[in-house]
């Protein structure tokens, strides 16, 4: 029964409890664990400062393009004539002239 699984998830959630604890506590006082954490930490930051890098100069990237196209002249009526991309118009019927 749907119900019945809904108030079941409720008080699972209801019944989960947040801990805390410092990496002393966590890994006791030997200070190879500690060092370990640290240097995972920091690889770890490095690598997100890196990706963060990659992630900012291609936004950049986006927003140069966004505004040379925001600047650029439209084409002029020769450049269209002989654009490869600009299709004929297209003819209406004759009905729909009268």
């Amino acid at each position: 029964n749907p119900a019945d699984q809904l108030e079941k998830m409720a008080e699972v959630a209801r019944s989960i409890v947040k801990t805390e604890a410092d990496l002393d506590t966590y890994y006791g006082d030997d200070p190879f664990w500690r060092d370990a954490a640290r240097e995972s930490f920091d690889l770890s930051l490095e690598k997100l400062q890196d990706e963060m890098g990659v992630v900012t100069r291609y936004d950049a990237e986006q927003a140069q393009k966004q505004s040379a196209k925001r600047t650029a002249a439209p084409p002029s009526v020769e450049q269209m004539r002989h654009s490869k991309s600009c299709t004929p118009p297209v003819k209406q019927p004759g009905w729909l002239s009268q």
